[in-house]
């Protein structure tokens, strides 16, 4: 592993992932693998002048042992902590290993049960804070490396997994803070242009993909980063390379195929299909995990509606790899998605206030891929045209930067 790269990678989650405030205190979630980005991760706030960094480490072996005991739901002194935090203004900083294979000893409740208490601990910790930055990145571990690279040779997989993720998350370059910055300048044009259409529903079309869906008509095109209402631009995924919008909860119509698997707590979805009639799903399947997916579908009643739909071009740097990395953070940024559960981007305050406005509620929020080299996305600006956004997976002519 590059350790200038590894400090380049602290330096953009801390000064764009979270882009950290004077005096700003960071919650830290850490694999224990990650003690040595987590160091680097305080010292690169010290050195901007942020506040302290309180870290939790944790185990996914630890975690899986502790579902296997029934414990599913958050602690409540662990929850009082973060509410603690939040009520200070801390930003939430969580880094992920990924987890794979489907562990036959936890049932697909318990994983449900799991995913819905760790997104209501998030959502509340937003509501509590009155909106803080809030970022996500994953950690390169040996079994992730196995699982994306079994034809190298043992000893050169994590190696060349730690190499595509500094490259994915712009930390193999000089100064990835600047390498951020144009990132963000260039796809605020994008998003721009899209905004300007003025598109008031989405068309996805592959083979098994036909899906219509409405865009909810106070929304704006988001993506590269999010502002807070005091100005502060942040990046919540690292990396990135979505520009979303969110549907109005009650007007997808039709079918979508994944084709990428999607991993849930560990456990594999592949070859996922749903069918949408007036925004829920109706109907649907899997090739593998499909006690998953249900129990998924069953998390609440938004659970079955779709929250985002994403627009990524396949020739962004994770799509050119042409590699399954089976982590939703990489997989969903080297192919157009859509999500199930909360409606993503920014929202009104209320339940009642995002009722009115048909933005979907939910405990969760799960992104699924159906992006490929045959899809195309259109849109219609409400006279009935259809106009292409992605042709063939890569933007159409007016959308190049």
């Amino acid at each position: 592993m590059n350790r200038e790269h590894l400090r380049q990678y602290a330096r953009a989650l801390v000064c764009r992932g979270l882009n950290i405030k004077k005096g700003q205190k960071i919650y830290l979630e850490c694999p224990v693998e990650g003690a040595e980005l987590a160091s680097l991760i305080v010292e690169e706030t010290d050195k901007i002048g942020g506040g302290r960094v309180i870290v939790r480490f944790k185990s996914d072996m630890t975690e899986n042992a502790l579902l296997r005991a029934g414990y599913a739901e958050n602690d409540e002194a662990e929850d009082e902590m973060m509410n603690s935090l939040a009520r200070e203004g801390a930003a939430f900083l969580r880094i992920e290993t990924v987890e794979l294979g489907n562990d036959e000893s936890i049932s697909p409740e318990l994983v449900g049960r799991k995913a819905r208490a760790l997104r209501e601990q998030r959502v509340r910790f937003q509501k509590i804070s009155g909106g803080v930055q809030a970022c996500i990145a994953d950690l390169p571990t040996r079994s992730w490396a196995d699982a994306v690279y079994p034809e190298l040779p043992e000893e050169e997989r994590l190696e060349r997994l730690w190499a595509d993720v500094f490259t994915c998350t712009r930390s193999d370059q000089p100064d990835s803070v600047a390498a951020w910055d144009r990132y963000i300048e260039a796809t605020g044009k994008r998003k721009e242009l899209l905004d300007k259409k003025g598109f008031v529903k989405l068309r996805y079309v592959a083979p098994g993909t036909d899906l219509v869906m409405e865009l909810h008509k106070n929304g704006r095109w988001q993506g590269g980063c999010m502002k807070l209402k005091d100005g502060t631009v942040y990046v919540p995924n690292i990396p990135t390379e979505e520009i979303f919008h969110a549907p109005t909860c009650d007007s997808a119509e039709g079918t979508v195929s994944s084709t990428m698997p999607l991993n849930v707590q560990g456990s594999l979805i592949k070859g996922m299909r749903l069918e949408f009639s007036r925004g829920r799903v109706v109907s649907f399947d899997a090739d593998e995990g499909r006690e998953v997916l249900s129990e998924l579908l069953k998390t609440d009643d938004g659970a079955a509606c779709l929250g985002e739909v994403a627009l990524i071009a396949q020739d962004s740097p994770m799509a050119s790899m042409q590699r399954i990395f089976y982590s939703s953070l990489y997989d969903e940024n080297a192919s157009c998605h859509m999500a199930i559960g909360l409606a993503a981007g920014p929202k009104p305050p209320t339940d009642e206030e995002m009722r009115k406005e048909k933005l979907n509620i939910s405990a969760i929020h799960v992104d699924f891929m159906v992006g490929s080299d045959e899809l195309s996305v259109y849109g219609d600006a409400g006279d009935g045209v259809w106009q292409p956004i992605l042709e063939k997976g890569l933007w159409s002519q007016e959308y190049l930067a």
